[in-house]
């Protein structure tokens, strides 16, 4: 009896936990029908993007290879490969042992020229359709998501979980509710830091009193300082926000959604408390008052230079010769770079310009580099066109049996490369198209200037950083100024 491998596969996302059971009886009766003897069973879950590794998967086709099996049967195409050039290239490499993939709701006789046909269009639509399934199920969670509804994680200290009905998607979610044995303490954490107190003082309290963390650990101050910035304890719910490493860093497409969770903290003290992070903040940025912080180099040995305050006037130092003393030394006062600095742009921004020429110089320059980009772009559509053709002509070859085939596989993971680089870098020219502008425009801009000039600290930071590359300290205190180009 000829023997073969039974296959299921299921995405977390969109089928149940007994879709695999199911997939594997539809086979085992196809095996039945058509006097196939079933030896070995694999299965995998993964999630919907398709991404993460399928060891059952791996194994089987391995075996597949060493002679195991006649044939590997699976419910559907979309079952056994989504990705259809992955899927040609390992299709091929088991027909080549005499090894058939069969499926028991779609029949295909891999054998005959038609049945291969008929596969490689299945594919495509298959790719496809996981495509589109990706940008479903991002646009679902987005609007799971302005529900309130609970997506994974660990829920804040002082909040639990509780499953109620979704209406729209006829099934059950989660929500977040107040967990009153924890409550209380939240609010008294607030409290405490509203009035006044410090990180040090609330934690060490935390811990001397016994309280755990959601975690069961003790409290830290990263602990309280995640808890103090939590909108959610004011019932504000916050999706995509931070990234990976820095749960605070400012996205632009977090969504927030204010009363959609019960608040455990009134709106009067959590303003308070997100008001001493504010003060502190500028506080922290007002102290820092050198105007070229980060931006100075030394012209020894070409290390930046960091402001030493410990002297009565504060220096920017050669970094290296901080570090090890064997270079050169290298140092100035802080105010005279700051100085330097200044007075170079009141030079530069009290000449009388002619903004007519400056803007008709501009755009001159702007339209010539719209010719190259233009040019540019024209070259790489054209081969993407040739590549994706090629890319087709390959797998229609390896699909229809050609002897080449291991070296058109080769070549196809080649032209895949450079496909997905010529993408990349059109996707990267359509953001740097050239920009024209107006003398109307551009006295406008340097009237801004000029206003940034003579207003506080960080206006100044602001225009330093958006007309200087760096500033140079030469032995003898010569100060060079780079300006952006």
């Amino acid at each position: 009896m000829r023997k073969a491998a039974a296959y299921a596969r299921v995405s977390t996302k969109k089928q149940s936990e007994t879709s695999i059971e199911t997939q594997l009886e539809i086979v085992r009766n196809f095996a039945r029908d058509n006097s196939i003897e079933i030896i070995d069973e694999f299965h995998n879950k993964i999630t919907a993007s398709g991404t993460e590794k399928r060891p059952g998967f791996s194994t089987m086709v391995e075996r597949a290879l060493d002679g195991a099996y006649n044939f590997i049967l699976v419910d559907k195409q979309d079952r056994f490969e989504r990705d259809s050039v992955e899927e040609q290239i390992i299709i091929r490499q088991l027909e080549e042992k005499k090894v058939y993939v069969l499926y028991a709701r779609e029949y295909v006789d891999p054998r005959t020229p038609a049945g291969r046909l008929q596969r490689w269009i299945k594919s495509g639509v298959n790719q496809f359709y996981i495509e589109n399934l990706r940008e479903e199920i991002e646009t679902k969670t987005t609007e799971v998501a302005k529900r309130g509804y609970f997506l994974g994680g660990v829920p804040p200290f002082g909040f639990k979980l509780k499953e109620v009905r979704d209406p729209e998607a006829t099934r059950n979610r989660k929500v977040y509710v107040i967990d009153d044995n924890e409550a209380s303490l939240v609010r008294e954490i607030f409290r405490q830091f509203a009035n006044g107190k410090g990180y040090r003082e609330i934690v060490a309290w935390l811990n001397r009193e016994g309280h755990l963390t959601r975690r069961g650990g003790p409290w830290s101050r990263a602990t309280l300082v995640d808890m103090l910035r939590n909108e959610k304890y004011s019932g504000t719910f916050t999706f995509r926000k931070g990234s990976k490493h820095n749960y605070h860093k400012v996205r632009d497409d977090t969504i927030r959604v204010p009363g959609v969770l019960p608040a455990i903290v009134d709106r009067e003290t959590w303003e308070r408390v997100q008001s001493r992070f504010t003060k502190a903040a500028n506080k922290a940025r007002s102290t820092e008052g050198f105007l070229m912080r980060g931006m100075v180099f030394c012209g020894d040995c070409g290390a930046k230079m960091y402001s030493n305050r410990s002297k009565p006037s504060p220096r920017y130092e050669c970094g290296q010769w901080v570090k090890s003393r064997n270079v050169l030394y290298v140092g100035i006062s802080t105010k005279e770079v700051d100085d330097f600095v200044i007075a170079y742009f009141r030079k530069l921004l009290n000449v009388d310009i002619d903004f007519q020429s400056l803007a008709a110089g501009f755009n001159a320059q702007a339209a010539l580099n719209d010719h190259r980009y233009l040019l540019r772009k024209e070259e790489l559509e054209r081969k993407e066109l040739e590549l994706t053709q090629a890319i087709d002509r390959a797998v229609k070859a390896i699909t229809d049996g050609s002897p080449l085939a291991r070296q058109l596989e080769a070549k196809s993971r080649t032209m895949i490369r450079e496909l997905e680089e010529v993408k990349h870098e059109i996707s990267e020219m359509e953001k740097n198209v050239a920009t024209y502008i107006t003398a109307q425009e551009l006295e406008e801009r340097f009237r801004h200037q000029k206003e940034m000039l003579d207003k506080d600290y960080f206006s100044r930071r602001e225009l330093i950083h958006e007309l200087i590359e760096r500033v140079t300290i030469f032995p003898g205190g010569y100060i060079e100024i780079t300006p952006k180009d």
